[in-house]
């Protein structure tokens, strides 16, 4: 109903304004009339030569645009607009001779209806109101392109988040299930409470992950308790630093985004060392500026075996994803010492995400 009016919105302004041209580039007959009427009978004159102009622009831009010109048949195309607007300025010809003139002037004119100039002057009349409606409807159509486009981009997004979510979290529950069965195998009495931890980070991949933001205090609270889980493993030959500063625990941050990073320094320090390990992180929200930074110890003599699993590799992806052009993301490997520091502008989310 909208677009119903704006298109009768759009044919009283054009017949407004081409009876304010007739009125003012009058001919000497009309020029008889008080401005008023002379600017009444010039409108009332285009309100009754409209039907032949909405049949054109609208033949023109409902069926010949779609089915030739945006089907790149556009030699075709040309051939039959050429035609029908031939036939329309005929018809259009023939109604002022036979119907405009003798209504305004009571007489039927003095020349040939037909003749070349006659034809060019009736061109002028019916090509703008196609150009017109043929521009609106090319630049609505752009808009409308560039909205599907933008809804698929955005769909692409969103299913490839979902894939990273979906791929990280079985990956991790796999990881932090082996070292309950590790546990288990001793028969260590710490078996039931790693379980209880297990229990929560579950809860927290149910019910949090599915959220595109969740608090950072959420964030740190799952991050110790995969910590406390992990030290029931390695107490003996873990030194742990964390360190927690956050102006704002309620500032919100995409899910599983730190995590990953935490099970990684676990994973390839300490459960691949034989010897006493360390893993620092440290982490500092300032108005909305995320720094976190991790770094953990291994041995020299693994040579060059791979640190980055997939945790590592999702947490980049998601970081591109959802904080483009917001955030850092640095790996270093050096002297027994392998280190990431990661910063994000919390402040400026991509909206797509």
């Amino acid at each position: 109903m909208k677009k119903v009016g704006i298109h009768i919105l759009f044919w009283i302004s054009y017949t407004l304004i081409f009876a304010l041209i007739s009125t003012a580039f009058a001919s000497t007959t009309d020029m008889t009339y008080p401005p008023m009427i002379r600017f009444g009978r010039y409108w009332l004159n285009e309100i009754g030569m409209l039907p032949l102009k909405t049949i054109a622009a609208y033949g023109f831009i409902l069926w010949i645009v779609p089915n030739f010109f945006l089907k790149a048949k556009n030699v075709k195309g040309t051939l039959i607009s050429i035609i029908g607007l031939l036939i329309i300025v005929i018809l259009y010809r023939l109604q002022i001779y036979y119907v405009a003139y003798p209504l305004m002037y009571d007489e039927f004119p003095h020349y040939f209806t037909l003749e070349p100039k006659r034809i060019l002057y009736s061109m002028v009349d019916v090509v703008p109101p196609i150009a017109l409606l043929s521009t609106i409807q090319l630049i609505n159509n752009k808009i409308q392109s560039q909205h599907r486009e933008k809804e698929l981009l955005h769909q692409k997004l969103e299913s490839e988040l979902r894939y990273l979510k979906a791929q990280t979290n079985p990956h991790f529950l796999f990881n932090t299930l082996n070292n309950i069965y590790a546990l288990a195998r001793k028969n260590s009495p710490n078996t039931s409470e790693a379980i209880l931890h297990l229990s929560d980070i579950l809860r927290f991949m149910l019910y949090e992950c599915s959220s595109k933001r969740i608090s950072i205090a959420s964030e740190v609270k799952i991050i110790k308790d995969y910590i406390q889980l992990e030290k029931i493993r390695f107490n003996k030959k873990l030194r742990l630093l964390d360190q927690y500063e956050m102006d704002n625990p309620s500032q919100l941050v995409a899910p599983m985004i730190l995590l990953p990073l935490v099970e990684n320094a676990f994973k390839h320090g300490v459960g691949n060392s034989r010897f006493e390990s360390e893993i620092d992180i440290k982490l500092k929200l300032d108005q909305g500026n995320l720094n976190f930074s991790i770094r953990n110890t291994f041995e020299i003599d693994q040579g060059n075996k791979e640190f980055e699993g997939i945790g590592i590799a999702n947490v980049r992806r998601q970081l591109e994803l959802i904080y483009p052009d917001k955030h850092s993301f640095e790996i270093s490997r050096d002297d027994g010492i392998f280190s990431i520091k990661m910063k994000i502008n919390l402040n400026r989310q991509n909206g797509q995400a």
